[in-house]
């Protein structure tokens, strides 16, 4: 699985799980709820799954042996 699709299935999982933070703010903002979400998608921070224990593209990259992403920024 691409990291992309895994950053992009966990937003669907937010989303219909009712929980996405996204609010139509910046998403590189890590103060708005659109940063958050991305952060919380991505797996950084506070998000991290060592610390929540629920899916994120990072815990997806670890499965499948691909490497993590240490900051959230587009195509990187």
């Amino acid at each position: 699985m691409s990291g992309s699709l895994a950053h992009e299935l966990v937003h669907a999982r937010h989303v219909l799980g009712g929980s996405s933070l996204a609010d139509g703010g910046d998403r590189y903002n890590p103060r708005t709820g659109s940063g958050k979400e991305e952060l919380r998608a991505v797996g950084l921070d506070k998000y991290r799954y060592s610390l929540t224990k629920k899916p994120s593209e990072n815990s997806i990259r670890a499965e499948h042996g691909l490497p993590l992403r240490m900051k959230y920024r587009p195509h990187q």
